[in-house]
């Protein structure tokens, strides 16, 4: 079974506690296209807490932008850690509507390693 981006991304800023992630280094880590919106969700529906700092960068023609780094901050480690670790022990049977069926255990943890993810309109916003 393929573990679900957000674990991967907790996974990852657990091992890069000290240096972060930006956008490229997701894309290329994992496949991430839109680190922003992953943070986003895991801020605001799982209360992880992330330092930012927004990155210069130039592009193959020569071009400026910038890419946000982002860290998680370092007293939630062990939150992660939980985390990913409830997400391993689960079952991975689904029932009729398609939760696994740990989604108690995990509600009695105060972790939810699977945080509804929200159907958006495509942002306007360049990263």
């Amino acid at each position: 079974m393929m573990k679900p981006k957000y674990i991967i991304t907790l996974e990852l800023f657990l091992n890069r506690l000290d240096q972060g992630m930006n956008q490229l280094e997701a894309l290329q880590a994992y496949g991430e296209t839109c680190l922003h919106s992953t943070v986003s969700d895991l801020a605001n529906k799982s209360g992880y807490e992330f330092t930012r700092k927004d990155e210069p960068h130039t592009h193959q023609n020569g071009g400026k932008t910038h890419f946000r780094r982002y860290w998680l901050k370092p007293e939630l480690a062990d939150k992660a850690r939980k985390h990913i670790s409830l997400y391993e022990k689960a079952p991975t049977a689904t029932n009729e509507t398609g939760l696994n069926d740990h989604s108690k255990k995990l509600d009695q943890a105060k972790c939810n390693p699977n945080p509804p993810l929200v159907e958006s309109e495509p942002s306007s916003t360049l990263i």
